[in-house]
Formats: structure tokens, C-alpha cells, sequence
């Protein structure tokens, strides 16, 4: 794994080195901080996952390009209770301090943990908070819609800076004994963790309002910074019947910071993709960011509706969109 940086808008690329990796690494996720201090500064974060858990490593940023970064990392650090984890999200706050979630799939039922750093750069504390660890309706498990192939619960995390809020969303059953049925859930927290809304004894507000019984999978959120608006997209298989083999792309977004559950969801691809077993599954491919009033979520895509797909045209390929919300 190696982190590369920019200093002309992805011309080109220089490596970032320090990074000290000892093992085999995968799933890398990067946040960015906030500008904070005189002179101002920010901070590069990257999550991970090895063979000891989940990890998490940062840098300063103090102007565009590596001559300006470091000299030297904070971590990486070993996540608590991340021994089993392998898919991570990552986040920035208002103050600096770092939040990452992760799900332990080893314990049962499998749970999210969500880990602090109140202090930022400069510590490699970590924390679990208590209240955070939501106890999942599933764990990796195999589901039609994905060719019968793992399909593991992954969180994702957004800090709503401004208004000091911090969201996860993640999929699940809403019953234990739901069959290919799963939906959408979002919380969020105005103290860093330790309290949600809605509380942990209980689902969170739903994101796929609306959807019949169906499979819905791989959440992400992204907060626009200057509204508040939260966006969501997922792969949904509520156009198909069960056993769910096809899937959409939906997407929802909350103009109230979800202190509601949000009614309307909207269809973003015209037509339907189908995971098989030869050319793979949806793995966790999909993505999304919301900047100053537009949606830019990227997904895995085998419909070919523009009807410009390579042979064999059943071979996913990356889509993307820009939707004004």
C-alpha cells in the first residue's frame, strides 16, 4: 500500500513516503481535516486493514504537495476490538479529532465499533465508544443478489463539521429471521460518539423508505459541508422479485440531517446490473461525495443502457453521475 499526493489538480503524482507498513494491507480509506490553527494546518488521515486488525495512520498538512507534509506520521495505530475487521471508514471533525468505524465479524452477532481520537495529530489514542457498538442482524453472509457470494455489512462515516454531527450509515436486517431482506440504517451523534440518535438498542432511521422486502447493500453517506444535506446511495433490489438477483442504484437525501427517516428515494441508473459468479461480485466498490449542492456517486455497472460496454458486455464497469440536490 502506498499513498500518493498531488500538487496540479492529478497530473502528477509523488509518493508520500514514512508510512510504516509492516504487513500486507488492503482496503485503504483517506479523510481530510479541516484547516485549523495560525499559520493554518490540516491533517491526511488513512485507515487500513492487516493482519492485525483495523489501522489508522496521520499526517500535517500544511500546503499542497509532499515538501509540505510530515515530516513524520502519527501511527499507524491498532484499532481496539479490530482483530477480525477488514472493511474501515474514516473521518475528520470540526476540532481535528478522528473517528473510524470498522466491523469486528469474528464475535456474534457481528457488531460496528466506532474508535475516537479526540486529540488528533499528535496522539495515537484510540478509544472505543461504548454506545457505538451496534450489534448487526448479519454478518458476512452470502446473499443472491451478490451471485451467492460474501457480502459483508460495511459502515460508512461523514462529520457534518459545522453543525459538530457526525453520521454512520450501515446495511441490515430489519429482523433476525428476514430472508434476503435487508435496509438502509442512519444514525448520528452531536457528541463525538457517545450517545446516538436514534439510540443503539434500535434501528436507525431508515435511508430506503418505501422499499418493498428486498436486499439493499452497500451504503455510502457524504454530507455536503455548506447545506447540512445528507446524501446516501446503496445498490437496491427492490425492482426485481425474490430472490433478488438484480440491483439498481438508489440514493436518498435528508435536507434535515435524518432527525427524521427520509421518504423520498430516487432511482439514479435506468437499468438493472446483475453480479454472476464469473466475472466476480460487487465486492465493495462504490462510492460518493456531496459538494456544494450535487451528488457524485460512482458504482459498478453491467446494464450497459449507453450500449458502449466492452465484450463481454456482463463485465462491471465504473459509472458515475452528477445529480443537483
Amino acid at each position: 500500500m502506498v499513498v500518493y499526493v498531488s500538487n496540479d489538480a492529478g497530473s502528477n503524482w509523488t509518493e508520500l513516503s514514512g508510512l510504516n507498513r509492516p504487513n500486507a494491507s488492503a482496503t485503504p480509506k483517506l479523510a481530510v481535516g479541516p484547516l485549523l490553527g495560525t499559520p493554518l494546518k490540516s491533517s491526511l488521515w488513512l485507515s487500513y486493514s492487516d493482519s492485525s486488525g483495523a489501522r489508522a495512520a496521520g499526517i500535517e498538512v500544511r500546503n499542497a504537495g509532499t515538501s509540505n507534509m510530515g515530516p513524520t506520521w502519527t501511527g499507524p495505530t491498532t484499532l481496539p476490538s479490530s482483530g477480525s475487521s477488514v472493511f474501515t471508514s474514516i473521518t475528520v471533525g470540526p476540532t481535528g479529532e478522528v473517528a473510524v468505524a470498522h466491523v469486528a465479524r469474528s464475535v456474534s452477532p457481528p457488531t460496528v465499533y466506532l474508535a475516537v481520537n479526540t486529540n488528533g495529530l499528535g496522539s495515537t489514542n484510540f478509544l472505543n465508544q461504548a454506545s457505538a457498538a451496534f450489534a448487526l442482524k448479519y454478518g458476512d453472509e452470502n446473499f443472491p443478489v451478490n451471485a451467492g457470494l460474501s457480502m459483508p455489512p460495511i459502515p460508512t462515516l461523514d462529520w457534518d463539521r459545522a453543525r459538530n454531527k457526525l453520521y454512520i450509515v450501515y446495511p441490515d436486517r430489519p429482523a433476525t429471521n428476514s430472508v434476503n431482506d435487508t435496509d438502509i440504517y442512519v444514525r448520528y451523534s452531536t457528541n463525538k460518539g457517545a450517545a446516538w440518535i436514534p439510540a443503539s438498542g434500535s434501528n436507525g432511521h431508515k435511508a430506503n423508505t418505501g422499499a418493498p422486502l428486498s436486499t439493499e447493500f452497500h451504503p455510502r453517506l457524504s454530507v455536503d459541508q455548506k447545506s447540512g444535506f445528507v446524501g446516501v446511495v446503496w445498490y437496491d433490489g427492490r425492482q426485481g422479485a425474490a430472490p433478488y438477483t438484480n440491483a439498481w442504484l438508489f440514493a436518498s437525501v435528508s435536507t434535515n440531517g435524518f432527525a427524521t427517516a427520509q421518504p423520498r428515494n430516487f432511482q439514479v441508473n435506468p437499468a438493472r446490473s446483475s453480479a454472476d459468479v464469473a466475472v466476480r461480485s460487487y465486492k465493495e466498490y462504490i462510492g460518493l461525495r456531496y459538494q456544494s449542492g450535487f451528488l457524485y456517486p460512482a458504482w459498478l455497472d453491467n446494464s450497459n443502457y449507453k450500449a458502449n460496454a466492452p465484450t463481454p458486455t456482463n463485465q462491471f464497469e465504473i459509472y458515475t453521475s452528477r445529480i443537483p440536490f
